[in-house]
């Protein structure tokens, strides 16, 4: 009976019945990330973040690109601490319950 091989780098399982290699994607059940270092949920906020602060800030109010870039990374850091790996426990508060959730009935007795 053939064992299943694994090597530190792509999974590779041997089968008794097949005589080839399968290679096994290793990113299944993970998170999408960019470039290894931002999460990939956080990218599009971050984008329109950066964007919307550089347009006021630089193209509006005429800040240097160094304050801009500045506050771009606080924005973005706010951001991530809000937000952080859960963001829908956070973002999920600001939604208002239903109209049912806040009614009362009254018992007859």
């Amino acid at each position: 009976m053939l064992r299943p091989y694994i090597s530190p780098g792509p999974i590779i399982v041997q089968a008794k019945w097949c005589k080839f290699m399968r290679k096994l994607n290793r990113r299944l059940g993970q998170k999408a990330d960019f470039l290894n270092l931002i999460p990939g949920d956080l990218v599009l906020p971050w984008l329109v973040l950066a964007l919307g602060s550089y347009g006021i800030l630089n193209g509006i109010f005429g800040v240097n690109w160094i304050w801009t870039a500045m506050i771009v990374l606080w924005e973005c850091l706010v951001w991530l601490l809000l937000a952080g790996k859960t963001p829908h426990r956070f973002f999920g508060q600001m939604v208002t319950p239903p109209k049912l959730a806040r009614s009362r009935l009254r018992q007859s007795g």
